[in-house]
């Protein structure tokens, strides 16, 4: 049968189906080598499942190539989210103005010290999750930005705070167009001061919106050029450059497991532990407070942050007993952001779905429900997980899956 046709555009399925030709392997021989059922494998060749990224890196590994040979020409495409969340349209006036019209004009610029405040109040709410009062913010920042940089021309931060906080926020929501329309307003802006640092900052929250379009091979060439061009000095215990260039390359080693390529993920990983090591994080976590500000992933970067990635990958690749050791030693830290730790939380619930152990699991995700309900509701990876859990339900845990599904939205 064909499926090339222009009835039938080529999905992942098909490029495993296609390479497990080639390899002259039965659906039964790839699953046995991938650690997989047999089911898992017809679904996704069939197209009834898309298939989570670690079950297809397991595949790629199986077959000899990179996760991203199994995705293209899924690669690239665009993560849609399910509805436009309120406060939506104010956003997208605030970074598409008609052209020619000047919003601003009229308005008195502000002081410096309720530029902060206000910076800083917004950040609170993104990391509370209070996605709503977030979008209500991002039209105040860039107004108040604009201001400012029409009144000192010279001082372009401000400008630049304001878009990447756009962008992160925007990222949260899987609002990646608009997102990317941010981070091309911040880069315009870190090239025309020749800030490398700023323009850091733009990359590595672009490289979040290219992992969440499985765009790996990009991330990692975007991250490791970007963090050559910084070339800090590892002597500065509270260096936002050395921070920085721990964060890209925790970027690189996400696309690079993601990618089946688990040498590079690790060679990376060592990178950001270095870098991580060299770094006093409760002071560069405080260098904000005396108006040094960087993004909270920059200046929340530590060797906690580094412990959570490095349990992320283990799991991301299948290795669920190795990940929940490394769970075990990682130095309890109250520096990185709300976010990471989160997304450790789902890790290793990730993990004890994988081992069997579905109490653990239910427990960690009603947990996580309960201390961040508004941030679990947005993830993709939690659906999954709790989709897996109903599938397989064990009757005792029959009211907490209900609780939990209808938490994500998922019909039980």
């Amino acid at each position: 049968m064909n499926h090339d046709t222009p009835d039938h555009t080529p999905n992942t399925g098909d490029a495993v189906r296609r390479i497990r030709y080639r390899r002259k392997l039965t659906q039964e021989e790839l699953a046995e080598r991938a650690g997989l059922s047999e089911a898992t494998v017809k679904s996704i060749e069939t197209g009834k499942r898309q298939g989570r990224m670690p079950t297809l890196a397991k595949l790629a590994r199986a077959l000899g190539v990179s996760t991203t040979d199994l995705l293209i020409p899924a690669a690239g495409a665009p993560v849609v989210p399910e509805a436009d969340p309120d406060g939506l349209l104010a956003v997208r006036r605030a970074l598409t103005p008609p052209l020619g019209i000047d919003l601003t004009g009229d308005l008195e610029p502000e002081q410096p010290g309720p530029w902060v405040e206000t910076l800083a109040y917004a950040e609170r709410l993104y990391m509370d999750d209070r996605y709503d009062a977030v979008l209500q913010a991002v039209p105040v920042l860039i107004e108040e930005a604009s201001i400012l940089h029409r009144a000192n021309p010279a001082e372009p931060r401000p400008l630049a705070q304001a878009y990447l906080y756009a962008a992160n926020a925007l990222t949260q929501l899987r609002q990646l167009d608009l997102a990317n329309h941010a981070l091309d307003k911040a880069m315009r802006v870190a090239y025309d001061t020749g800030d490398e640092l700023l323009a850091a900052w733009a990359v590595g929250i672009q490289c979040w919106t290219l992992l969440l379009q499985r765009r790996f091979r990009e991330v990692e060439q975007l991250a490791v050029q970007t963090a050559e061009r910084i070339e800090p000095k590892m002597s500065d215990p509270a260096s936002p450059q050395v921070a920085t260039w721990g964060w890209l390359m925790m970027r690189a080693s996400a696309a690079a497991i993601r990618d089946a390529r688990t040498d590079d993920a690790e060679t990376y990983m060592r990178q950001a532990k270095m870098a991580a090591s060299r770094l006093d994080g409760e002071q560069l976590a405080a260098s904000a407070g005396v108006g040094v500000w960087s993004p909270p992933p920059v200046r929340r970067f530590c060797e906690t942050t580094v412990g959570f990635k490095s349990v992320e990958n283990a799991i991301l690749i299948g290795e669920h007993g190795k990940g929940l050791e490394l769970a075990a030693r990682v130095v309890p830290s109250r520096i990185p952001t709300v976010n990471n730790r989160n997304r450790h939380k789902l890790d290793l619930a990730a993990a004890h779905v994988a081992s069997g152990n579905q109490a653990d699991a239910i427990e960690s995700l009603m947990d996580l429900r309960d201390a961040a309900p508004k941030w679990l509701s947005h993830q993709g990876y939690a659906r999954e997980m709790i989709r897996e859990l109903v599938e397989h339900r064990r009757r005792a845990y029959a009211d907490q899956l209900g609780e939990l599904a209808d938490h994500v939205g998922l019909p039980v």
